[in-house]
């Protein structure tokens, strides 16, 4: 169909497809946890050289209740995860040793990529590495959502406002799995715990880490922000940068999502932001559905997102 639509060859074609993909994957954001054993000689024997499947992992043990959060709190996608599975020591490691060094070799190879012959072996390769490096991320955010439904239980006993806590949460959850060192010994719910504490902290306006003489409250650092001709501009610039990359890379249902919930359909960012309720109720969903879409949403664009632009967007 593409070649009769614009009389190219089927080499043609396919040169062109592939250059597109290409560039695609040179542009992508691609950031990973260094680590000394992906510079081993070996290492992609040790790392990738066995089978894997994430079929394979078996919960560690059964997760409880709830014990923090009335069952009157927890809508049907909240109660799936009492049995969601837990992963061990060994099992967490394995996942991030593989998550990263997947994006290493991206990182290290896709310079080998030349836009006037591109190697398609080449091209498909690294292709595969960034899908089950999605694929690993995605095991990792799940099998810890548990720990954000956790800790927000703490904060609220109403429902309203333990959903958008939950939304909160995890922004922080996919910014710790991305950031955590599995090097360092300490187990992945340690990092995520203070990650998600402090975002809760920011949405009440506290700080756990800076005295309050010294904490900045968000209003008071947008006001510094806006200070300057040159500062609006500056927001504006990276506000239509960001919403550039939501266009491309989601859907239409989560564009809206993630336009109207972060307030970037207005002429500055944060302007006329939604809750989810409101967002649901304009496109006749739960809060529930929203807040599930919202969080697809926010793992594809983390994946092409720095930690800056993503921090611009969930800060």
């Amino acid at each position: 169909e593409l070649m009769e639509r614009f009389d190219r060859s089927r080499a043609t074609v396919h040169r062109i497809i592939n250059q597109r993909r290409a560039l695609a994957l040179l542009a992508r954001k691609i950031e990973h946890v260094p680590s000394d054993e992906f510079l081993q000689a070996e290492a992609r024997t040790l790392i990738l050289g066995r089978p894997f499947t994430l079929e394979r992992l078996e919960p560690e043990r059964r997760v409880e209740p709830f014990e923090l959060v009335g069952e009157d709190l927890l809508p049907e996608y909240l109660q799936v995860l009492k049995i969601t599975p837990v992963l061990n020591r060994e099992q967490e490691i394995e996942l991030f040793r593989r998550y990263n060094y997947l994006k290493h070799l991206v990182a290290q190879e896709r310079h080998q990529l030349k836009l006037a012959k591109v190697d398609a072996n080449l091209l498909a390769q690294l292709e595969a590495y960034l899908d089950e490096a999605e694929e690993i991320r995605k095991m990792l955010v799940e099998a810890n959502l548990r720990l954000v439904v956790s800790i927000a239980g703490k904060h609220t006993s109403h429902e309203a406002s333990f959903l958008e806590l939950v939304s909160k949460g995890n922004f922080a959850l996919i910014q710790a799995v991305e950031e955590f060192d599995y090097t360092k010994g300490f187990r992945f719910s340690r990092r995520a715990a203070l990650d998600i504490a402090k975002e809760y902290a920011k949405v009440s306006g506290r700080s756990t880490e800076l005295a309050p003489k010294r904490a900045a409250s968000l209003a008071s650092i947008q006001r510094d922000l806006r200070g300057t001709a040159a500062d609006v501009s500056a927001l504006e610039q990276a506000r239509q940068s960001l919403a550039a990359v939501i266009r491309e890379e989601l859907d239409e249902r989560e564009q809206y999502v993630i336009l109207h919930h972060f307030g970037l359909t207005g002429s500055s960012i944060r302007k006329n932001t939604k809750t989810l309720k409101q967002i649901g109720d304009e496109l006749e969903l739960t809060k529930e559905r929203i807040r599930q879409i919202e969080l697809t949403a926010l793992q594809k664009l983390r994946q092409r997102l720095s930690s800056e632009q993503f921090e611009l967007l969930t800060g």
